[in-house]
Parts: C-alpha cells; structure tokens; sequence
C-alpha cells in the first residue's frame, strides 16, 4: 500500500483535564521506529505522488533500557546441589528457593502457546509468567492493558557453570530451559574433566539437566555464573550502553578501568609503630600504588619511618614508602611496586600501617592511594549467533555480556541497547534466529 499522509502535529493523551479521558492511554508501538523526513524537494513527501515515489530521510530511533537489574550473587551449586552423576539420568535440581534461584515457576511456553510448571527460575521476582510486563491502559474490563513493554527490571538470563571432580569428558550434558521470553532452548556441553564448562547460552528458567555417555564423576554441582544475556540482537559492542556497580560505573569498552586517588593527610610528629591509616572504598577495588606527597617541609631532626599499603587491613606485596632525611614542601616520596595481595570488594579499606618510627619533630604530608575500579573494567562482550538455524551446541542467538567484577545482589546491571536500521526489517534481526 502507498504513503498514509499526515500533516501533524498529533497528540496522543490520557487522563485529561476535562470531561474526555481515554482509559488505554499508554506508549505508541512504532513497528520500525520513527524517521526523521527529508525536506529537500527530491526526497521529501509530496502531497499526491504516487505510490511508488521513494520518500527520504534519516532513522531516528532511542536507546532502549532492556535490562535494569541487580543480579544475585553467583553460586557453583544453587542450581543443583553435589551429587553423583548417572547416564541418562536428570540431575536432581535443587527443591528450596535461594542463591538466586525460585522453586515452581509457571511460564506458557512462547512457541506453543501450553503452559510449562515446575521451572527453576533465575534472577526472578515471583514465580509466574515470563518477563511480566509493564501494563499500559486499562481497557474496558479494568485490567490488561492493551499495550504491554517487556520490563527490564525481569531480564536478567544467565550463563550456567557444571562442575564435577571426575572425567566426564566422554559425555554430554544437556541443559533444557527457556528464555526470557517464554521460548525453549537447549544447550549440550561436552562434560567437564574434574573442573567446570559454563554454558554459552543465557538461560533464565531451567527445565532439566541430563548427562549422557561415560559418567564418572561423584559431586556434579551446577550453578550461575557472572555472564548476562542480552534482550535483542547484539551483532557489536557499540550497540550497547551498559552501566554496573555500587554505584554504577560506565563500562567503557574493554579499556582500562578509571583509577582514583583517595587522600589521607597525616602530620609526622604523630607517626607511631603499627599505627593504621585507613580509608573506605566504594567500589571493588585494585590498590595500584601508593606514596606520600609533603605539605610541610623537613628540615631538622633525626627522623625516619616506614609506611606499607594495606587493603582490607592486610599488607600488601609491596607498597612500602620509606620516609627519611629532609623534605621541601611538594616533595614525593613514591612506594615500591605492588604486586599482590591488593584487590578488595566495595566497602572495604585501603591504607597504610606505620613501622620504623624515629621521631619527627615537624613536617606534615598526603597520603595518597592510587585505586582502579574493577567495576569499570571492560567486561567481555560476545556477539550474537547469527547463522541459522541455531542449533544445541552454538552460542546466545543475541549475545551476552559478563561483567567486570563479581555480581553480589546489590550491585545494578542496566544496558541501554541502540536499535541497528538493518536489523530491524526482521524478526531474527531484532531478536535473533531462532532457539534451539
């Protein structure tokens, strides 16, 4: 069919002001977004052109916030507790909610349309319906909204970890799920050799898990991991806008994460042995470096001290600034190389503990703590499964994404997502080929 014409503005309104209300006020669902016209005469719309003239101009669409979240913490086991592994037989899942996990869960399988009960269900807030939407407009019964939007604060899916402490690898492990959608997937990994396969496939309920073949191992456990699947189609990295932490920081890409400076004044004369100097750390943290920066001269007096980085209380390897002689004002007094034992999580400490002392008699200074944020660190991003059809052995059909550092339940997951106008034509474009 031709061009259906407006000249605008148009309104669309809810609950107004007046006699009139419009009872299923809500979004409008634009099908391939919305276009900014060309005005130039060639390209523009012409009142009366026939339907075969080409109409231009440029995609104007927004990012969408597709995941807003705070994931659990990841556990080894909180899918299935240790157990003996049996060929062609389901391992048994685990029969109480926690870790991250509800019991129970009723979804209606997307493909089928027929309900699926009993779902071990990940990251979720009740135990019924996938990815329960956001409702918009009442209708005319009071309830169920005519327009829906998929509501991110449910989307978190994850990469789930086997571990076992035997050779396996002569069997296959398959997992059998669904998506955040309501959609059936499958996931066959080549068994672990007393270690662990971590699925590639993001799953957000967990239907059962069955080893096939030469199964050898006695404390089989599967559990979560710290890889998140992505809502739509990811083809690259640059699509997305992801923040993550407490507080979020904006992943930048895989380069280097930001580093701060956190300051701890100290004035000399005061220098005593095993004293600590101490200050909080709102991320998760690596201790780079640290000296001491003088902002009142020595000049006089038998003096010295040593002063070695801490983090969360313990010495580092390294880190030790030696304080001696005579310093002028903005003088630096740099530490040794640090090379372990200086990472902690968000709430902990960095600082210094005093040795060494020998008496000053003036001189103050700037104790400063060089930290990397490991919450900005980059993360790993792996793009969509493209060919079709998918099958049990490839990766997400949209891509996942792992974090820089640990999930611990607090910590907010929220990714933007940029919609690609060559991807949109098609249903596999905007949220993948087919799962298997």
């Amino acid at each position: 069919m031709g061009i259906t014409a407006e000249q605008g503005p148009l309104v669309t309104f809810g609950q107004a002001q007046s006699f009139d209300s419009n009872p299923d006020a809500g979004p409008n669902a634009w099908y391939q977004g919305d276009m900014l016209l060309d005005p130039r005469g060639p390209f523009t719309y012409q009142p009366g052109q026939r339907a075969t003239q080409p109409t231009y101009g440029w995609l104007s669409t927004t990012a969408l916030t597709v995941i807003d979240q705070a994931p659990s913490t990841a556990a080894a086991n909180n899918i299935a507790a240790s157990q003996t592994s049996v060929n062609g037989t389901p391992l048994t899942l685990v029969a109480a909610s926690g870790a991250g996990i509800t019991i129970g869960c009723a979804i209606t399988n997307a493909a089928t349309g027929l309900a699926v009960t009993g779902l071990l269900g990940i990251d979720v807030n009740s135990a019924t319906a996938p990815q329960p939407p956001i409702d918009f407009g009442q209708g005319d019964n009071g309830s169920n909204g005519p327009i829906n939007a998929w509501n991110p604060l449910w989307a978190i899916s994850r990469c789930v970890k086997i571990t076992n402490n035997a050779d396996d690898s002569a069997a296959t492990y398959t997992i059998r799920g669904y998506d955040i959608y309501g959609y059936p997937m499958t996931q066959a990994l080549t068994g672990p050799n007393n270690g662990s396969v971590t699925s590639t496939k993001a799953f957000k309920y967990i239907a059962s898990i069955t080893p096939v073949g030469t199964v050898n191992s006695t404390a089989t456990t599967v559990g979560t991991v710290d890889t998140f699947g992505l809502p739509l189609r990811t083809d690259r990295f640059p699509y997305l806008g992801i923040w993550w932490g407490t507080p979020q920081s904006f992943i930048n890409g895989g380069s280097v994460a930001n580093q701060t400076t956190l300051e701890i004044p100290v004035r000399f004369p005061q220098l005593a042995n095993a004293q600590q100097y101490q200050i909080d750390v709102p991320f998760d943290f690596k201790l780079i470096s640290v000296n001491v920066r003088v902002t009142e001269a020595v000049t006089t007096g038998a003096k010295a001290a040593t002063l070695t980085a801490q983090a969360n209380g313990s010495s580092v390897t390294g880190g030790v600034v030696a304080l001696a002689g005579t310093y002028a004002i903005g003088a630096t007094q740099a530490g040794t190389a640090i090379t372990a034992g200086n990472t902690g999580t968000a709430g902990q400490t960095v600082g210094v503990v005093v040795s060494g002392v020998t008496t000053f008699i003036e001189g103050a200074g700037i104790i400063e703590l060089v930290v990397q944020n490991q919450d900005d660190a980059g993360g790993t991003f792996v793009a969509a499964v493209t060919t079709s059809p998918a099958t049990s052995t490839t990766g997400d059909v949209r891509g996942t994404f792992a974090t820089p550092s640990a999930a611990d339940g607090t910590k907010r997951l929220t990714i933007s997502w940029s919609p690609v106008p060559a991807n949109m034509t098609t249903t596999a474009g905007l949220v993948g080929v087919t799962q298997v």
